[in-house]
């Protein structure tokens, strides 16, 4: 299981770093929400393969279809860096990255 690093994404989600999904699953840092406010942190994952794969992320899942992309928000926490799990039915030709929408100074 790895840690996904969480990229920023406010200049757009090309600038999101994809790497290959862990057959084991991985995990990425929740967003953090404070006094009204909410930092979202989001899961891009690219599937390359020909077959739709099912990611779960926070024990919801997703159907990511063939050659497709999904964005997925992880709702945040009152503590920053609380992790959320991701496991995948199958990891052939499918990479993921975590990323925040907005710069956290602005």
């Amino acid at each position: 299981m790895a840690v996904l690093a969480v990229d920023d994404a406010s200049a757009g989600i090309a600038n999101v770093n994809m790497v290959a999904a862990n057959g084991g699953g991985d995990s990425a840092p929740a967003g953090v929400k404070i006094g009204g406010w909410e930092l979202p942190v989001v899961v891009v994952v690219r599937n390359g393969d020909a077959s739709s794969k099912t990611v779960t992320i926070a024990g919801t899942p997703y159907v990511v279809n063939a050659s497709g992309i999904a964005v997925v928000p992880i709702r945040g926490s009152y503590r920053y860096g609380d992790s959320v799990a991701i496991t995948y039915s199958a990891v052939t030709n499918v990479t993921v990255g975590a990323a925040r929408l907005s710069s956290p100074l602005g």
